[in-house]
């Protein structure tokens, strides 16, 4: 779903809360979408964080953060996300001038 096309009205239909439980939780729909930014920037950071834990700078620590970054992003998890179709492929070879 688009945000711009991200109504109040829709967020409380889907949740099956009056409108008025939203406005006790969020300013207005704009408090609604930073809020929304800030939850899903955090669990992309600590799945990072959790993904390179341990890991030596270089190579194989930037894949493996964009791997997690694009497994949150589209929702997917484990290296099947990410790995479908290797969209990391270009950057892998810029970086060390072969595949994995």
């Amino acid at each position: 779903m688009v945000l711009a096309g991200l109504s109040v009205n829709m967020v409380v239909a889907r949740a099956g809360v009056a409108k008025g439980t939203f406005y006790v939780h969020f300013k207005d729909r704009s408090a609604f979408v930073d809020a929304m930014h800030e939850r899903f920037h955090a669990s992309v950071q600590e799945a990072m964080a959790k993904a390179i834990a341990g890991m030596p700078p270089g190579a194989e620590r930037i894949y493996r953060s964009s791997e997690v970054y694009l497994d949150v992003s589209t929702g997917q998890s484990g290296r099947q996300g990410a790995r479908a179709g290797d969209p990391l492929g270009p950057l892998r070879s810029s970086l060390d001038g072969h595949p994995p």
